[in-house]
């Protein structure tokens, strides 16, 4: 189905790009955080 629109076409993917940005922020970086703090804490009780 080709889309007639451009504009539209071109916001769609925008409103896409944004959707995603916010999945990734909002699952891989908490665990990320948990982790890095996690490891913080190892490295301070190995001093």
């Amino acid at each position: 189905m080709k889309d007639t629109n451009p504009e539209a076409y071109q916001k769609r993917q925008e409103l896409q790009e944004e959707e995603i940005k916010k999945r990734i922020v909002n699952d891989i970086v908490p665990p990320l955080l948990e982790a890095i703090s996690q490891n913080m804490v190892d490295m301070m009780n190995n001093l």
